[in-house]
């Protein structure tokens, strides 16, 4: 429908309500919209801009149409002279505000290139969303994160590209992605904003971070101590130069081989999500799951061939 008739906005801000109700399910803390649509590098998740997409498939639509003869949309383009390069800022003319789609066409096209007919149909509407997302963020804002302000200091992009690595299933991405950006309801969250009535933890009574519940609350204590052994075995380091914040900040990149870095990023993954995911703690069933992963990845590659 959106090739045909340009949606509203209103129609926009319904279908991305009830996509964000999907991703975080009720959850207290989030990250603004725009993050999400910023690039997984840029640390996004890459969130299709509804509007910008409803309006790609419109302007795309018109510019084939404008070149198929004989179709009443290209003999509205060349009697409104726009089926050629725009002028930019366009100029307003009242006379289109009667044809919503030709103003729309007429007002974002002069800032998009005017597309090859040998272009792929790709590429074009790659370029037009571009363009869009470009324009609409520009309106909205583009703030960096919260906790990207609190630790201006790390190393932001290695941390986005660990959080993607290949080797780590989208399951486990997308738990880590809630940790990295400190999105989980810890007690100093909840008392900062008046929803606890202290910063200190159920079970020892510490200040209740993220970085505390993954390795120094009991039993995270423990399996946050067999892991680091662990890792000073793949790194073959001293376990000392692993610190507590690899697990919140995985701002780290080990030479070749990459099998080693791709271990350690699946290890962290991997204990973030069983720390953070089950109910019932212990550094027995701890192990038992990372043998159950390990198989898993394993035997993934062998069905696939």
């Amino acid at each position: 429908m959106t090739q045909i008739f340009p949606p509203s906005r209103e129609f926009s801000n319904r279908l991305t309500t009830v996509i964000l109700w999907f991703i975080w399910q009720g959850t207290i803390f989030r990250v603004p919209t725009a993050t999400l649509q910023k690039t997984k590098q840029q640390g996004g998740w890459a969130l299709i801009d509804i509007a910008a997409k409803c309006k790609t498939l419109l302007l795309h639509r018109m510019w084939l149409q404008s070149y198929k003869d004989g179709t009443a949309t290209a003999a509205w383009l060349k009697f409104w002279h726009l089926d050629g390069p725009q002028k930019n800022p366009p100029p307003r003319d009242r006379t289109l505000q009667q044809f919503e789609y030709l103003q729309i066409y007429a007002s974002d096209m002069a800032y998009i290139p005017q597309p090859d007919r040998a272009e792929c149909t790709k590429a074009v509407k790659q370029r037009i969303y571009r363009t869009l997302h470009t324009m609409n963020r520009a309106v909205t804002g583009n703030r960096e994160m919260r906790i990207v302000q609190q630790w201006p200091g790390s190393d932001w992009d290695s941390i986005w590209r660990n959080l993607h690595n290949k080797a780590i299933r989208d399951t486990l991405k997308a738990t880590w992605y809630r940790i990295i950006p400190d999105l989980i309801p810890t007690k100093v969250r909840l008392a900062a904003i008046s929803l606890a009535e202290t910063n200190k933890c159920d079970r020892c009574a510490k200040v209740d971070t993220t970085i505390h519940r993954l390795t120094d609350c009991t039993p995270s204590a423990d399996i946050w101590k067999w892991t680091r052994t662990r890792l000073a075995a793949i790194l073959r380091t001293d376990q000392r130069y692993i610190p507590n914040d690899r697990t919140t900040r995985p701002q780290f990149h080990l030479c070749p081989p990459p099998q080693r870095h791709n271990a350690t990023v699946w290890t962290l993954a991997h204990l973030v999500w069983y720390i953070t995911s089950e109910h019932r703690l212990s550094l027995t069933d701890y192990i038992d799951f990372l043998r159950r992963a390990r198989w898993k990845a394993y035997k993934r590659p062998r069905q696939g061939a």
